[in-house]
């Protein structure tokens, strides 16, 4: 599948959620939420980092995260590895997956998702599936993708983006995603910038201890 069908395949996904029945940081989503994710894969850096701002400061407030981050995370995970400019879908990647889901009262942001598993594994919101914490599901989503993270190291572009990339891989505890990294790793260092490879050697121990 070219480039632009397969952005075509996941904006028709997208686009069949109803978000305004998913809420943000502020109340129920009352905006464009697929254009916004569209645009963070713009050739334009400005207009890239506009929508990620614009994402961020709805979605995911001082690492407090919304309902919405987690119907939103599997379209990020899309673009991601089909994606010529990740810098902001990283950062953006990065504030969903280290966020909390404890609201100021204490208590805790929950959803009831539905998965479903093709074209790719996405959510869609369902009354009649159990409440989960938000955290919960990102979690176990998120460790199932450990291949598309471990691999955009032979993907990445630019020193920040490598920087966020190994900075998301540290929250890959377990044992599996461990062994793929170890196998992976020093084929990336052995094609790398000197830059690249000097970032990954400062990473490596923590990485794959």
């Amino acid at each position: 599948m070219n480039f632009m069908n397969r952005i075509y395949s996941i904006i028709k996904v997208a686009n069949s959620i109803n978000w305004k029945k998913l809420k943000d940081c502020e109340g129920y989503v009352n905006y464009d939420i697929v254009e916004r994710l569209i645009a963070l894969t713009n050739t334009n850096k400005g207009t890239r980092k506009e929508n990620y701002w614009k994402l961020d400061n709805q979605i995911v407030v001082q690492s407090g995260l919304s309902e919405v981050a987690v119907y939103v995370l599997p379209f990020l995970n899309e673009f991601i590895k089909i994606s010529s400019y990740r810098d902001y879908l990283l950062d953006l990647l990065f504030e969903i997956i280290e966020g909390n889901d404890i609201s100021s009262n204490g208590s805790y942001v929950e959803t009831s998702a539905t998965i479903h598993n093709t074209p790719f594994v996405y959510f869609t919101k369902s009354e009649n599936t159990e409440l989960n914490r938000v955290t919960a599901i990102i979690d176990d989503y998120i460790k199932k993708q450990y291949k598309t993270y471990i691999d955009l190291l032979f993907e990445v572009k630019t020193i920040y983006e490598l920087n966020v990339l190994l900075d998301i891989l540290l929250g890959f505890n377990d044992k599996v995603s461990k062994m793929y990294l170890k196998t992976i790793y020093p084929k990336v260092k052995k094609i790398s910038t000197e830059s690249f490879k000097y970032l990954l050697n400062k990473y490596e121990e923590e990485l794959l201890e």
